[in-house]
Parts: C-alpha cells; sequence; structure tokens
C-alpha cells in the first residue's frame, strides 16, 4: 500500500539524518579539545580586555592572573 510506502520513506530518513548526526557528534568527540588555552593580556580599557596568543571567542570567560 502506498500509505505505508510513505510512512516508511519517512522513517527511514529520519533514521538516516540521526544515524549522520551520532556520526558527526561521535567524530567531534574524538577530536582532543583543549582544556586550557594561555595568552598574553596587552591592554585594558573599562571592561574590554587585549589579549596576544589566544583564540577564544567573545565573551568567554577567563582569569587574568599577576605576574607578582
Amino acid at each position: 500500500m502506498r500509505v505505508y510506502s510513505r510512512l516508511e520513506d519517512r522513517l527511514q530518513a529520519r533514521s538516516q539524518r540521526w544515524q549522520r548526526w551520532l556520526g558527526d557528534l561521535s567524530a567531534y568527540a574524538a577530536l582532543p579539545q583543549p582544556l586550557e588555552s594561555v595568552g598574553t593580556l596587552l591592554r585594558v580599557t573599562g571592561l574590554v580586555l587585549e589579549a596576544a596568543g589566544i583564540r577564544v571567542p567573545v565573551g568567554s570567560v577567563c582569569e587574568v592572573l599577576s605576574s607578582g
């Protein structure tokens, strides 16, 4: 029957999307992600910190340590 065929097609497509998503997720989890990045603070202006040697998204939480 055609009704069952369309339902089976939709279920098959959904299953393939889930398998692809889980495969991508597994591949991403296999890549090592650094837990800590280190850089040098160059300038502080108000609440803006400018640093070198570090790549983080805007708005990331950072810990700033004094060298002394």
